[in-house]
C-alpha cells in the first residue's frame, strides 16, 4: 500500500472546456502551499492525489478550490487483497473501542469485477466476521463510515470523520488580480477573503491619518494582512495613503457629507493606484443598507462618474454572516482591537442617508481636492506582508 493525501474538488470540476486551466492552476498553488513538485500530483476524475507530502497538510486549508482532502491507502485493484487491507486498517481504527459502522463505496472504474453495491455488503460482511463484539451497522448514525473509492489507477481508501473540509472556491490566480480597501474593522477583511476565494489574487489599500490615527491603528491592518496571507499565496501588498490633508480639507463642507467624500476620494486614490499596478478591479466591504452610510442611493453616490469596476462581495450579507466567516479565517480578534481608523475619527454625527450623486460631485468641485489627491498618491508607499 502507498500513503497518500487525497483531494477532493469542488465547483472546478463542473467547468466545461476550460477545465484544465482551473485544475491545472490548483496544481500550481498545491505545489507553492506544500512545496511539492508537479511530479509529485496525480490527476483523477474529480480528484488529486498528492505523493510525497510530508510532514503535515495543513496548508492545503488555505488553498481555494479545494472540496476537502484526506489521508488514504492506495492499493491496486486487487480485490481479495482490499479484504484484507481492510481489516488491518479497521483493526488500528478501532483497537478497544466499539462503533456502529458503514462502507460506503464508489465504483467510477466500471470495469472493476464489483459493483459499489458489492463492495458495500461484502467489506461489511468482512469486518462483522472479524469484529464481531466492537462492530454494528447503521447506515444513518454510523459513527465509523469506511470510504472505498474504485479508480482506474487504483483503490483508495480512507475514513470519512479523518477528511478535512477546504475552503472551496476557485483556485487563487485563475480570476485576476484585486485591490481591497483595508479599514482595519470586521467587514473588509472578509470582503478580501471572499474575493480570494473566487480566484482573484487580492493585495490592500489602507488610508491613515496622522496624528489623528496612531501607529497601533496602522499595524492592526498589518496584522491583518499577515493573516489573510496564507490564503494569497503565502504574501499581501499593502499600499499605504495618508489620507490626512484630505480629511481636513473635507471638513469645509455640511458635516452630512463628510463620510460621503471620504468615500469617494478613498475610491479615486484606490482608482488611480490600482490602475497604475494592473489590477482589474477594487474591492470594498460595503453592505447594503448595514450602517447609515451604505444605502443604495450613498453606494451609487459613492461610485458616481468613477469608471472602474468595484467589487461588493458582502452586499447581502447580515453583520452576522460577515462575524461568522472573520472569526472562522482568524481576523475577528484583530478587527476588534480598539485601535480607531481614519473613517471612525472623522465621522459625521448625522451622515445623510439619501445623498445624491450630484451634490457630492458639486460640493467636490468647490473644495480644493485635485493636488491633495495628486499627493496622496505620489507619497503612497507599499509593505509586502507575509505569513
Amino acid at each position: 500500500m502507498n500513503k497518500i493525501i487525497l483531494v477532493k474538488l469542488g465547483e472546478i470540476w463542473l467547468k466545461g472546456k476550460n477545465r484544465d486551466d482551473f485544475v491545472n492552476r490548483l496544481v500550481l498553488n498545491i505545489c507553492t502551499a506544500t512545496g511539492l513538485n508537479k511530479k509529485d500530483v496525480e490527476t483523477g476524475q474529480g480528484r488529486l492525489y498528492l505523493h510525497n507530502l510530508q510532514p503535515t497538510t495543513h496548508n492545503l486549508q488555505h488553498v481555494f478550490g479545494i472540496h476537502s482532502f484526506v489521508k488514504a491507502d492506495k492499493m491496486p485493484l486487487d480485490y481479495e487483497k482490499l479484504k484484507e487491507v481492510v481489516v488491518n486498517l479497521v483493526k488500528e481504527k478501532i483497537k478497544n473501542d466499539s462503533f456502529l459502522f458503514r462502507v460506503s463505496a464508489n465504483r467510477a472504474f466500471k470495469k472493476f469485477e464489483k459493483t459499489s453495491e458489492d463492495i458495500n455488503k461484502e467489506i461489511g460482511a468482512v469486518l462483522l466476521d472479524n469484529f464481531p463484539k466492537q462492530l454494528k451497522v447503521d447506515l444513518k448514525k454510523s459513527n465509523m463510515e469506511l470510504v472505498v473509492e474504485v479508480r482506474e489507477s487504483g483503490i483508495y481508501i480512507y475514513f470519512k470523520d479523518e477528511e478535512v473540509p477546504g475552503p472551496g472556491g476557485l483556485p487563487l490566480g485563475i480570476s485576476g488580480r484585486a485591490l481591497a480597501m483595508l479599514s482595519g474593522g470586521i467587514d473588509s477583511p472578509v470582503a478580501m477573503w471572499q474575493i480570494m476565494r473566487r480566484g482573484m489574487r487580492t493585495d490592500a489599500i489602507h488610508f491613515f491619518s496622522p496624528p489623528f490615527t496612531g501607529e497601533k491603528a496602522k499595524q492592526k491592518v498589518v496584522d491583518l494582512c499577515r493573516k489573510l496571507a496564507p490564503h494569497n499565496g503565502g504574501e499581501i501588498n499593502l499600499y499605504l495613503v495618508n489620507f490626512s490633508k484630505l480629511q481636513v480639507e473635507t471638513k469645509k463642507a455640511p458635516e452630512g457629507l463628510w463620510t460621503l467624500l471620504h468615500r469617494r476620494l478613498m475610491v479615486k486614490i484606490a482608482q488611480e493606484i490600482a490602475q497604475k499596478n494592473n489590477y482589474d478591479t477594487l474591492v470594498s466591504g460595503e453592505s447594503l443598507g448595514q450602517v447609515a452610510s451604505q444605502t443604495i442611493q450613498n453606494i451609487r453616490a459613492v461610485s458616481y462618474n468613477i469608471n472602474f469596476p468595484i467589487l461588493r462581495p458582502l452586499v447581502g450579507f447580515d453583520k452576522q454572516d460577515t462575524i461568522n466567516i472573520a472569526k472562522q479565517i482568524g481576523t475577528y480578534e484583530i478587527s476588534i482591537l480598539p485601535y480607531q481608523d481614519c473613517c471612525t475619527i472623522f465621522s459625521a454625527r448625522n451622515p445623510k442617508t439619501k445623498t445624491n450623486p450630484d451634490e457630492v460631485a458639486k460640493m467636490e468641485e468647490k473644495l480644493d481636492l485635485e493636488e491633495l489627491i495628486a499627493e496622496a498618491v505620489e507619497d503612497t508607499y507599499k509593505n509586502r506582508i507575509t505569513n
